[in-house]
């Protein structure tokens, strides 16, 4: 069947059909991965795999998402958001015309979920990562923009950052189209939202913040001070507070210098004990990339 609930809704359930109009792939949905304000996305089976597919009636919208996910896609050795398989319209009951475009699945864990689960040493090692990932993007002309802890999800083999909705990314010098209060600079009036690289660095100190107030809080008459306040509450990061603090007040013009100041530190402390880790060279490369084994021994070993 085509639809099985109330016309012209989008909302699909469990075990309907989503039929492309020109490349006639049959998509059935397995169940509603999210909504949001352009469209809603769904997990569905295609060809033999899981894909997730976002479908909306906003057409003009979705071309400029598909547009951000191919400049994405090819940006070099960038792992950040979902791969692209196909593009497509598909014709409800009515016969009005809706967008959608099917991405790969991106299965893992949400970041706040991983790093209560699995300690918060690992929390350096995902930020060296994403920070790296940002970097890509910033220098291939585009800041991501919407960034916050709900896109963010970590893949376990290998452990990796991966992004699941890039909708919000916004060539750099232009207005962010995309935002969420909370993350966004702007609402805290520490800033504008001019896309450039500092605007996601300080979206990245407050996913951490969300991380360890899962609660949201308002903003207050003095937003940098109350930022502060409850960035060095935090008491297990007491060693990269400078670092966070720096990334609200806007003083790293680039992801790669936050990374560096990030790796700077962490090598610094580790020069520091009496009897280094063997590892400390390898989990230094691996960091960067991949959050190995390796570099969890390497990250504890600098917060006990």
């Amino acid at each position: 069947m085509m639809h099985s609930v109330k016309k012209d809704n989008l909302e699909f359930n469990k075990g309907d059909t989503i039929i492309g109009r020109w490349q006639q792939t049959r998509y059935t949905v397995m169940r509603q991965l999210g909504k949001g304000m352009i469209g809603t996305v769904y997990l569905c089976r295609a060809k033999g795999r899981l894909v997730a597919l976002k479908i909306s009636e906003q057409q003009m919208q979705m071309t400029t998402e598909v547009n951000v996910m191919k400049e994405l896609n090819e940006v070099q050795d960038s792992r950040l958001g979902p791969f692209l398989h196909e593009v497509d319209d598909w014709i409800s009951l009515s016969g009005q015309v809706y967008s959608f475009y099917a991405m790969e699945y991106i299965a893992g864990e949400a970041i706040h979920s991983y790093v209560r689960d699995k300690g918060e040493e690992w929390l350096v090692v995902l930020l060296i990562q994403l920070l790296d990932e940002l970097d890509k993007v910033h220098q291939a002309g585009y800041v991501f923009g919407d960034l916050k802890k709900e896109h963010i999800i970590i893949e376990k083999h290998p452990v990796t950052v991966r992004c699941i909705d890039v909708g919000g990314m916004t060539k750099r010098g232009r207005s962010v189209k995309e935002y969420s209060e909370f993350y966004d600079r702007a609402y805290w009036q520490l800033g504008t939202r001019k896309a450039e690289p500092s605007y996601d660095l300080f979206a990245l100190v407050m996913i951490v913040l969300s991380i360890y107030y899962p609660n949201p809080f308002k903003r207050r008459s003095l937003p940098l001070p109350f930022l502060s306040q409850k960035v060095t509450n935090i008491k297990r990061l007491h060693l990269i507070h400078p670092i966070l603090l720096n990334a609200l007040s806007g003083k790293y013009d680039t992801a790669q210098a936050m990374k560096d100041a990030l790796i700077k530190t962490v090598v610094k402390k580790r020069t520091k004990r009496s009897q280094p880790q063997k590892s400390a060279t390898s989990y230094l490369i691996q960091s960067v990339f991949v959050a190995s084994v390796a570099s969890l021994y390497y990250i504890l070993s600098l917060f006990l």
